[in-house]
C-alpha cells in the first residue's frame, strides 16, 4: 500500500517540445486542469501490492533479501540488523473484495504516455493527465487507423503537478526517445511521497479498442524503517534518526523502470517527538507511517551512514556504504544486541489509531506483522537463500477495564462484537479489525415507541384494581397504553385493599394542639366523612399536556365511575387533570380532581422502601446517551507462535454522557393537585395574609396559593405557609402523613393521606429517605433532574432556577436564625460543572436539613410502601 503524504517529490519528464511544456505549466497555474474528466479512452488501475498473500512474491535477486548485520560505532555491544521485504510498506488486504481501483492508493492525477506499434517514442499520447478513477481529462479516442497497437506508460503523481510545497518542474530533452522521470526525495521526511510506475504489454486494438486499458502500478522508491529489537538490553531514549550522505536525486526509465544517474548526496534528519524509549518500546517499529523514509533506490556511496542520536547526546553510527536499496522494497534497520540466534522473530502489533474511538465507531483496525528470518549472515556457507517465513499468531487474552475496581479484568469486553482472533503472519502487515458495539440509545424515542406499540386496552380497565384483584384508589393513576379506562369517584386513597381507609381522611383527635394537625380532611364540598364523592354534576379534562390525548367517554360520568379514553395514535409521555364539579355550568368550583400520568410502567419498577424512578408527571425533553457513562477500554494481548513473543494494544471507546432532561409536575407542600405554570394555571394575587383554606385548595385545583406573610404576631410561626386554616402562628404537619404532629424527625408509622399526590402503593417520602437515592436506590437509580421550581411571586418568569431540582418531603420544620415561621423540608439536586448531579437533603457540612417556603412549587418523587 502506498504511503501517502503531502506531495513533495520533484519529477521531470523527457518531453517532446518546449512549447508543450510551457502550456502544461500554464494549465496548472490557471486551473484549466480542474475540468471534469471526459469520456473516450479510459483505464482500470490497480496496485501490484494488492495481494491477499501473506508475503509478496520476490522480484529481485535473492541476495537483496538476505539479512545483514551492520556494525555500530559509538556504543559497544550493539549492531543494526538489516532485513528487506518486497513492497513499499506492504499491508495485506483482507480479501479480493477489498481490491478497489488504484484510487484507494492514489487520489491524485497521474500521467499517461502511449507509443504506436512498438515504437519507443510517445507518438500517440504524450503526458496526458488522467484522474485517479482512470478517466482522461482530454477526450482521446483510439482509432485503429491511427494505431493497430499501443504500449502505455504511466507515472503517478502526474508530471507537471503543482502542490503546496513546490512545482514539479519539467526539463527539455530530445523527443526521439521515451521520457524518463527525474526524482528528488524531499529533505523533510514527513513530506516525502512514493513514486509509482506502470507499463503495459503491446495492446492490440482488436482486444482493447473499446474497453478500459488495465494499468498495474508498481512502487519505484525504497522505504526505510527503523525498529527496536525485542531483546535489546539497553535503556535510553532515541531523539533523532539521520540517514547521511545518500543520493537524493536520480532518474528512472519509464520503459525499463531502471534507476540511473543517482547523484547529489544529502542528509535526511527525523526528530522523534516524543522520544522513543528502547526499554519501553521493545519490538516496536518507531519510524512508521509519516515517519517512513521514502528514498531514491541506489547503491549507497562512500560516506553513507546512519546516525541515531540518544537523549544523553551520544550517537550510534553505522556505515552503510555499498549497501543496496532496491526499488519497490522496504528495508528495516533493527537496533539489536550483537549476539543473535539462528532465527530472528519479528512480531509487531500496531493499532490503526492511538486516539480513542467515538461512541458510534464500529471498526477498530490494527496491523499485525509476524515473520521470522535467518540470522546466519554467511548464507553462502549454508546454501540457504529462502530466509523469510510467515509465523502465525493469535489473540491470547482479552481484558476490559473495570471502573468499579479500577483494574483490568480478563474476559470478553462489553464493547466488543467480534474480532479477527488470528492470522497466518507474513512480512507484509495483516490488516485486521475489531467490530465495536455502538451502545448509544435515544431513550426518549424508545419510550415513546414503547407507548405507541403497547397493545390497546379495548375492554374498559379499572385503574384502581391492583394485581391482587382488590381496589386501592389514589390521586394519580398511571396509564401506559392507549385505550379505555375508568376509576371510581373516591377521595384520594380513601379505599385501600378493598376497604375504607378512614385514617387517610379522618385521623381524629391526636392529643396535641389542634392547630398542629387537621382532624378531618376537606374536599371541595366540605369535610370528607366517606370515601365516596357525591353531588357530582359534571366532569372535564381540565388540561392535558398533549391536546386530544385524554378525552372523556361521553359526559365522563357513569354511575360511580369516571370513564375516559387515551388515543393510541397520540401516545407519548404526558399528564392530564380530570376534574369533577358540583355544577354543570362553566366555571364551577371543583369537588376533587385526579392526575393521569401517561408514562412507562418502568417508573414504578422499584423495591419496597425505595423510590420510583422518576418524579411525578415527569416527561422527557431530552434523554439520550451511551449505556456506559465512562470511557470503556479493552486490552488485547497477541501471541506469536513458535517464539511465544507477545504484544499488547489498548482500544478506548468514548462515552456519550447521558443527558436526561424534562418537565415534571410541581406541588405546594401538602396539596394534592399538580401545578403547571401554563394555561389554565393561575396564581393568587400577592399580598399579606393570603393563602388558601383546605377547601379552597381543592376547589381551585389549577391555582397556586400565595404564602400568608402574616405580621404583628409575637412568634409569626405560620407566616410562610400557603394554608390559611391554622392560626397565623401554626401550621398543619399532617397533610401528607396523617399522624405526624411534630414535623421534621417524626418516626411513627407513615399513614398516607387523601392529599398525597402519589399513585397507589407509593407515598411522599420523609427527609431521611432521600439518602437512598444518593446511595443508588437499590441499584435502580432514580432520576432527580435539575428541573427548577415555581415561585408564586414571580410567575411571569415561569419555571426558575433550572440549575437545581427540588423535591418535597412530607415533613416541616421551624425556621432557624433569621428565618421565622414553618417551612417544608426537601432534598435538592444541583448540576456540577462536570455534568454530574449532587443530591441530598442537607447542604454540605450542614446539620439542619434544607427547607423552603411551603408555598413554592417543587417536584415530588414518591417512595414505595
Amino acid at each position: 500500500m502506498m504511503i501517502k503524504r503531502l506531495s513533495s517529490i520533484v519529477m521531470s519528464g523527457v518531453i517532446a517540445l518546449t512549447s508543450f511544456v510551457m502550456t502544461s505549466c500554464s494549465d496548472v497555474e490557471t486551473g484549466q486542469n480542474s475540468k471534469e474528466p471526459t469520456d473516450g479512452m479510459s483505464f482500470i488501475v490497480s496496485d501490484v501490492q494488492d495481494s491477499p498473500e501473506a508475503s509478496l512474491p520476490k522480484t529481485k535477486a535473492a541476495s537483496v533479501y538476505e539479512p545483514q548485520k551492520i556494525a555500530i560505532t559509538g556504543e559497544q555491544g550493539l549492531c543494526l540488523l538489516e532485513t528487506t521485504v518486497e513492497g513499499v510498506n506492504p499491508v495485506q488486504k483482507k480479501g479480493a473484495d477489498t481490491r478497489a481501483s488504484l484510487k484507494t492508493n492514489i487520489d491524485s492525477d497521474f500521467g499517461i504516455f502511449a507509443c504506436k506499434s512498438g515504437s519507443n517514442t510517445p507518438d500517440f499520447m504524450y503526458n496526458k493527465k488522467v484522474s485517479s478513477a482512470g478517466k482522461l481529462y482530454d477526450h482521446i479516442t483510439w482509432n485503429k487507423s491511427d494505431a493497430a497497437s499501443l504500449k502505455f506508460y504511466a507515472v503517478a503523481p502526474a508530471l507537471g503537478t503543482t502542490d503546496a510545497t513546490q512545482r514539479i518542474q519539467p526539463a527539455v530533452y530530445s523527443n526521439t526517445t521515451l521520457p524518463y522521470v527525474e526524482f528528488t526525495a524531499n529533505s523533510d521526511v514527513k513530506k516525502q511521497t512514493d513514486l509509482m510506475l506502470a507499463t503495459t504489454d503491446n495492446m492490440q486494438y482488436d482486444n482493447y479498442g473499446s474497453s478500459a486499458i488495465p494499468l498495474v502500478f508498481t512502487h519505484a522508491t525504497t522505504a526505510i524503517k527503523f525498529k527496536i529489537g525485542n531483546t535489546l538490553a539497553y535503556n535510553r531514549e532515541i531523539t533523532k534518526i539521520s540517514i547521511q550522505g545518500v543520493y537524493s536525486k536520480g532518474q528512472v526509465d519509464l520503459r525499463t523502470k531502471a534507476w540511473s544517474n543517482q547523484n547529489t548526496p544529502a542528509n535526511y534528519d527525523l526528530t522523534l517527538t516524543p522520544a522513543v524509549s528502547t526499554k519501553q518500546a521493545k519490538g516496536a517499529t518507531v519510524t512508521d507511517g509519516e515517519n517512513t523514509f521514502l528514498m531514491v533506490p541506489q547503491t549507497l556511496p562512500a560516506g553513507a551512514k546512519i546516525v541515531i542520536t540518544l537523549d544523553n547526546g551520544r550517537q550510534i553510527i553505522a556505515n552503510i556504504a555499498g549497501k543496496v536499496w532496491a526499488p519497490g522494497t522496504t528495508k528495516t534497520y533493527e537496533i539489536s544486541n550483537d549476539n543473535v540466534a539462528d532465527w530472528d522473530y519479528t512480531f509487531t502489533v500496531e493499532p490503526a489509531s492511538n486516539a480513542p474511538y467515538a461512541y458510534n465507531a464500529t471498526n477498530a483496525g490494527f496491523n499485525v506483522t509476524s515473520y521470522r528470518h535467518l540470522k546466519d549472515y554467511n548464507a553462502s556457507s549454508t546454501g540457504r537463500t529462502n530466509v523469510d517465513r510467515p509465523v502465525s499468531w493469535q489473540i491470547s487474552k482479552k481484558e476490559y477495564f473495570d471502573d468499579a475496581t479500577n483494574s483490568w479484568v480478563e474476559g470478553t469486553p462489553s464493547m466488543l462484537v467480534s474480532i479477527d482472533n488470528s492470522g497466518n503472519g507474513g512480512t507484509s502487515a495483516e490488516a485486521k479489525s475489531a467490530t465495536l458495539k455502538n451502545d448509544y440509545k435515544n431513550y426518549k424515542a424508545l419510550r415513546e415507541a414503547e407507548l405507541k406499540a403497547a397493545p390497546e386496552v379495548t375492554t374498559r380497565k379499572d385503574l384502581s384494581i391492583g394485581a391482587n384483584g382488590q381496589r386501592t384508589t389514589a390521586n394519580c393513576y398511571i396509564v401506559s397504553a392507549g385505550g379505555k379506562y375508568q376509576f371510581p369517584l373516591v377521595y384520594g386513597n380513601a379505599i385501600k385493599n378493598g376497604a375504607t381507609n378512614t385514617a387517610a381522611f379522618k385521623p381524629g383527635n391526636l392529643s396535641v394542639d389542634d392547630n398542629s394537625y387537621i382532624k378531618t380532611f376537606v374536599g371541595g364540598s366540605g369535610d370528607i366523612t366517606s370515601p365516596y364523592i357525591t353531588g357530582v354534576a359534571s366532569a372535564e379534562v381540565t388540561w392535558c399536556s398533549e391536546p386530544g390525548l385524554v378525552t372523556l367517554e361521553g359526559s365522563g360520568i357513569n354511575g360511580n365511575n369516571i370513564e375516559f379514553n387515551v388515543d393510541k395514535t397520540k401516545m407519548k409521555e404526558a399528564s392530564a387533570i380530570i376534574t369533577v364539579k358540583a355544577s354543570a355550568s362553566p366555571g364551577g368550583l371543583a369537588i376533587w380532581s385526579w392526575h393521569i400520568w401517561i408514562t412507562s410502567p418502568d417508573v414504578v419498577n422499584t423495591s419496597t422502601g425505595y423510590f420510583m424512578l422518576e418524579p411525578l408527571g415527569f416527561r422527557h425533553t431530552q434523554w439520550e446517551g451511551t449505556t456506559y457513562q465512562k470511557d470503556r477500554k479493552m486490552r488485547l494481548t497477541f501471541k506469536q507462535a513458535e517464539s511465544g513473543k507477545t504484544s499488547t494494544i489498548e482500544i478506548t471507546q468514548k462515552a456519550l454522557p447521558l443527558v436526561n432532561k424534562g418537565e415534571s409536575m410541581f406541588y405546594q407542600q401538602g396539596r394534592k393537585d399538580p401545578l403547571w405554570w401554563q394555561s389554565p394555571f393561575t396564581v393568587q394575587s400577592y399580598g399579606e395574609n393570603k393563602g388558601f383554606t383546605l377547601q379552597q385548595a381543592a376547589q381551585y385545583n389549577t391555582r397556586m396559593a400565595e404564602s400568608r406573610r402574616t405580621s404583628g404576631h409575637a412568634t409569626t410561626k405560620g407566616n410562610w405557609d400557603w394554608n390559611w386554616n391554622p392560626d397565623a402562628d401554626h401550621t398543619y404537619f399532617n397533610l401528607w402523613d396523617a399522624k405526624n404532629t411534630v414535623g421534621y424527625g417524626y418516626t411513627g408509622t407513615f399513614i398516607k393521606t387523601v392529599y398525597d399526590p402519589s399513585p397507589a402503593g407509593f407515598h411522599v417520602p420523609r427527609a431521611s429517605d432521600f439518602t437512598k437515592i444518593k446511595n443508588g436506590n437499590n441499584n435502580k437509580p432514580a432520576t432527580v433532574p435539575t428541573i427548577g421550581r415555581l415561585n408564586p411571586d414571580y410567575l411571569s418568569s415561569g419555571i426558575v432556577d433550572f440549575d437545581k431540582g427540588y423535591f418535597w418531603s412530607s415533613e416541616k420544620c421551624t425556621g432557624t436564625g433569621t428565618y421565622y415561621g414553618y417551612y417544608g423540608v426537601l432534598a435538592q439536586s444541583t448540576a456540577n460543572a462536570d455534568g454530574s448531579i449532587s443530591f441530598g437533603a442537607f447542604e454540605s457540612g450542614a446539620s439542619t436539613p434544607i427547607f423552603s417556603n411551603s408555598s413554592f412549587g417543587y417536584s415530588v418523587i414518591s417512595i414505595k410502601e
